[in-house]
C-alpha cells in the first residue's frame, strides 16, 4: 500500500537525520584511526629500525646468510652496506606502513559515502517520488497489475525496484542521480564554499578500486587528507571541516 504524503515526510526526515550523523561519525572514527597511526608511528620507527639493523648484522655475521652474498661480507660491512640496507629497510616500512593506513582509510571512507549516497538517494525518492519519475517512466506492468493498483502504488512499486538495483550500482552512479534530482543553480557552492567534483570523485573511486583489486597498496593518496574531506564534504559539506 503507497504511503501518505505525512508517513512519507517523516521517514524522510529520520532517514535524512540518521545518514547525516551516520557519516559524521564515520568521519570522526577515520579522524582518530589516522591521528592514532600517525602518532603511534614516531614510536614504533626507532623499534623498527633496530630490529632491522639486528637483522642485518646477522646478515653480516651469521654463517646461515653466508649464501645470500656472493662477496665478502667482511668487505660489504666495511663499505657500510649492510647499515645502508637496514636504513632503506626501515624507509620503505615507513613508507608501506603510511601507503596502508591511506588505503584503509579511502576504503572506509568510499565505504561510507556510497552508503551516505544512496541513503540520500531514498531521502529523495520519499520526499518528492515524481521526480524520480523519468528514471522509471518505460517501467512496464502486467495488466492485472495495471487494473488492480492505482497510478501512486504502481509507482511506488517501480520506485523501489529501481531504487533496489541502484544499491548495486557504482558510487558515482548515485551521486549522478542526486544531483540529477537536487540540481544546485549555476554557480553554487554549498556550505563552506564546498564545490563538487565529480571527476575528482571518480578517479578517488578508481584508486579505491585499485587498493582492494589491484594490489596498488603501494600507492599514497594524491592530497592526502583534502582527498578524504572531499570524499566526506558531499554528505556533510555543512560540518566536515569542523572535525578536523
Amino acid at each position: 500500500m503507497t504511503q501518505s504524503v505525512h508517513t512519507r515526510k517523516k521517514e524522510a526526515e529520520r532517514l535524512a537525520s540518521e545518514t547525516l550523523a551516520q557519516t559524521l561519525l564515520g568521519w570522526k572514527t577515520l579522524s582518530i584511526f589516522r591521528l592514532m597511526g600517525e602518532l603511534g608511528l614516531p614510536l614504533a620507527v626507532p623499534e623498527v629500525a633496530s630490529r632491522h639493523h639486528r637483522t642485518t648484522d646477522a646478515f653480516s655475521t651469521d654463517e646461515k646468510y653466508s649464501d645470500m652474498f656472493p662477496a665478502d661480507r667482511s668487505k660489504l660491512a666495511e663499505r657500510g652496506f649492510f647499515k645502508a640496507l637496514a636504513t632503506a629497510m626501515t624507509v620503505i616500512s615507513v613508507e608501506s606502513f603510511e601507503c596502508a593506513l591511506d588505503a584503509a582509510s579511502l576504503i572506509f571512507a568510499q565505504s561510507l559515502l556510497d552508503t551516505a549516497a544512496f541513503s540520500w538517494c531514498r531521502v529523495c525518492a520519499l520526499t518528492e517520488p515524481d521526480d524520480l519519475f523519468h528514471l522509471i517512466d518505460r517501467k512496464q506492468f502486467a495488466l492485472s497489475e495495471i487494473k488492480e493498483a492505482s497510478f501512486a502504488e504502481l509507482r511506488d512499486k517501480a520506485i523501489d525496484q529501481y531504487m533496489g538495483s541502484l544499491e548495486r550500482e557504482s558510487l558515482v552512479k548515485k551521486m549522478d542521480m542526486i544531483f540529477a534530482i537536487c540540481r544546485p543553480p549555476s554557480g553554487f557552492k554549498g556550505i563552506r564554499q564546498y564545490r563538487y567534483d565529480r571527476a575528482r570523485i571518480v578517479n578517488l573511486d578508481n584508486l579505491r578500486h585499485d587498493y582492494v583489486h589491484r594490489g596498488g597498496a603501494g600507492v599514497r593518496l594524491p592530497q592526502g587528507e583534502d582527498d578524504l574531506r572531499e570524499i566526506f564534504a558531499p554528505p556533510c559539506a555543512s560540518t566536515v571541516q569542523d572535525w578536523s
